[in-house]
Parts: C-alpha cells; structure tokens; sequence
C-alpha cells in the first residue's frame, strides 16, 4: 500500500535557540519511498545533518528568535504488516513479575 507521510511543525522561540530535530524517514526505509521527501524549513535556515548511534538522519538548526516552520511530505510503499518487535519487560529484569527483578534470599 502507498502512505502518504508528512508534517507541518511550527516552533515559536522566545530567543535564538539551537533546536535538534529526528524528523526525516529512517534510512533503513529509504528504498521504500515512492515519492522522495520534500524537507523544508520557514524561513530557510542550514541544516547540520548527521546520523546518531541508532542511525537516525538527524539535523542541527541555529533558529533565531520568532516562529521557525519544519515542513515534509512523502508517499511511501508498505506491506500493511504488523513491525516484529520483542516487548521490553516480558520475563527480564524490569518485568515487576519476573524472578530476575526480585532479590535472591540466601
């Protein structure tokens, strides 16, 4: 199925602020955009990219004071399926229930 992604955020910033933003698609799916993002900033500002240990495309924006605008729109292709995932909690030690979070008597 295709899915049309995007945003439209609006910061109002009482004094230059350095802002770090998470807002681009992941590059792991990258491949499956059909239609490429269409990043922008209001007022156009320059953007230090860089990915983070998670390999996130992350940025850095030196806004000045006022109303700073992040805005993306996308389409991108998806099977429709669930994401596989292992639920942190379930019999580890931060499960409240599990024997592993409870001290051993001796």
């Amino acid at each position: 199925m295709l899915i049309r992604i995007g945003y439209n955020i609006a910061l109002r910033l009482a004094s230059p602020t350095a802002v770090l933003c998470i807002l681009h698609v992941h590059p792991s799916r990258k491949g499956d955009l059909a239609r490429s993002e269409n990043f922008r900033i209001e007022p156009p500002l320059p953007v230090e990219d860089y990915f983070d240990g998670f390999g996130n495309h992350c940025g850095r924006v030196n806004a000045p004071a006022g109303v700073i605008r992040f805005l993306n729109d996308a389409i991108i292709r998806d099977p429709g399926e669930l994401d596989t995932y292992a639920p942190i909690g379930i019999g580890t030690s931060m499960d409240p229930g599990s024997s592993a979070s409870k001290p051993a008597i001796t």
